[in-house]
Parts: C-alpha cells; structure tokens; sequence
C-alpha cells in the first residue's frame, strides 16, 4: 500500500491521502515501514493543502533516516519538517530544515526525485 500511495503522489494527492489514512498504523510493525508512512503521510497532507503545525509525525522519519543514513529520504524529511515549521509560521526554523534538506539533496543519488516534492 506505501508503494501504491507513493507512486500516486505526484499526479494524484488526493488520493494518496485516502489510501494512507485507510491504514490501519498497527499493521506497520517495521520500523522502515512507519518511517515510509510517516513521511508519505505528511507529504500528502502538505500536497493536499492541509496545514500542519504538529511535527511529531515527520520527527519519526528525520529519526529513522538519520538512524540509516539515507540521504534521499533525509533530504525528503527535513523538507516536510520545513513545511511544518512553514505552517507553523516559525520561519526561522523552517528556513534551517530546508537548508538541512538542500545539504542532504546535493548529496542524494536521484537528486530529480527530491525536488519533485
């Protein structure tokens, strides 16, 4: 279901954000997969125009990236841990995830990927 919703993403907001507020977050037993669905959510959320202010959510992907090193997916992270900060109207911590994010993104693999968010 994570994959299906991430690869609808970009065309399709609308509906990723209703396949992934139809799972049910216990089925998410591995850590990787919380990550992905905490990450995939709050993107969705941000493409769907729907403000957010709590960063809870996004915390657990920074975590979990962090932990792993996956600097695509950190670059990713810190990005929407920007928007919320964004939606937050605390600029200055906004501004200092999406430079954290633009670090990880000159290093990341796909670099096109990233900036599609």
């Amino acid at each position: 279901m994570l994959i299906q919703a991430d690869s609808l993403i970009e065309k399709y907001p609308d509906s990723t954000l209703h396949i992934l507020e139809n799972i049910e977050t216990q089925q998410l037993s591995a850590q990787t997969d919380r990550a992905y669905y905490a990450l995939l959510l709050t993107q969705a959320r941000d493409k769907n125009y729907i403000v957010q202010t709590d960063d809870s959510l996004i915390r657990t992907a920074v975590q979990y990236y962090d932990s792993v090193g996956d600097v695509q997916m950190q670059a990713k992270a810190y990005y929407y841990k920007g928007a919320i900060y964004r939606d937050a109207n605390l600029c200055g911590e906004a501004i200092k995830e999406y430079l954290t994010a633009i670090q990880f993104a000159k290093h990341a693999p796909n670099i096109s990927n990233i900036y599609r968010t």
